[in-house]
């Protein structure tokens, strides 16, 4: 069994991932690598996640046994339409989980126009999937303080702050209610290595950015890793359990 808990649907705003743009080339490479479950989110992040949203739900709803939808949200948009956004994704599309990018929305992480979006995770018991980098926006010093101010809230950090990793790690170890997505981060043996050393290995999950990532490589990073830095039990957390349990799911 693997889950994919960072996956995307059409090109990205990078210009990344272009070979992918459709649907039914991203199906043929999840087929490829034999991934069995896919959580998926909308690129239309910048001026129109609800388009974006709707576009996974018709994915999920198509595909129920195999997709998983995550809701796409900019706090920039105000409370009353977070609000409206987040109920109608949980509860008639039936998404999993919150989907953040402070970077490509430009706010800080932890400002408070968060916090309806941190409300609305709690309520429903869903994590939320914050974009984590070495920027002024999401970088994990910014999540650190959100997880202080939710400990309530489940916050799976992408990338593993990216450059910023070291300080990911320790986020993460400080803050049971923080985790750690494999993907798009750097590749040294160290990063997975150090991350399993301080947090352990129940709040790590496997992540490819697809399409943005190359798949195959972002698996063999975990799938392919050494005993001596992934056990196979770890190995077996990573790519599939961690999720399960995070996101509730029952096969």
């Amino acid at each position: 069994m693997i889950i994919d808990i960072h996956a995307h649907v059409g090109v990205s705003w990078l210009g990344w991932g272009d070979e992918f743009s459709s649907f039914e080339e991203m199906l043929n490479l999840y087929n490829k690598y034999k991934i069995d479950k896919v959580c998926l989110s909308s690129f239309l992040i910048f001026y129109d996640p609800p388009t974006g949203n709707k576009e996974i739900y018709e994915i999920i709803r198509k595909y129920p046994e195999r997709f998983i939808g995550f809701v796409v949200i900019s706090p920039r948009y105000g409370e009353k339409a977070v609000y409206q956004e987040i109920d109608k994704c949980i509860t008639t599309y039936h998404m999993k989980a919150i989907k953040i990018h402070p970077s490509a929305n430009q706010y800080h992480a932890d400002s408070y126009v968060i916090d309806p979006v941190m409300e609305k995770a709690i309520e429903y018991d869903v994590p939320v999937h914050c974009h984590t980098w070495s920027d002024e926006y999401a970088n994990p010093n910014r999540i650190e303080r959100v997880a202080r101010r939710f400990p309530q809230a489940k916050i799976i950090m992408a990338h593993i702050g990216f450059e910023d990793w070291l300080d990911a790690i320790y986020v993460a170890k400080k803050h049971e209610n923080v985790y750690l997505d494999t993907g798009g981060s750097l590749t040294e043996r160290a990063v997975l290595r150090q991350a399993i050393r301080e947090c352990g290995d129940d709040r790590i999950v496997w992540g490819s950015d697809s399409p943005t990532m190359n798949l195959g490589a972002e698996l063999a990073r975990i799938a392919e890793a050494p005993d001596v830095d992934v056990s196979s039990q770890a190995k077996e957390k990573i790519l599939y359990k961690n999720a399960e349990s995070l996101l509730k799911l029952n096969f």
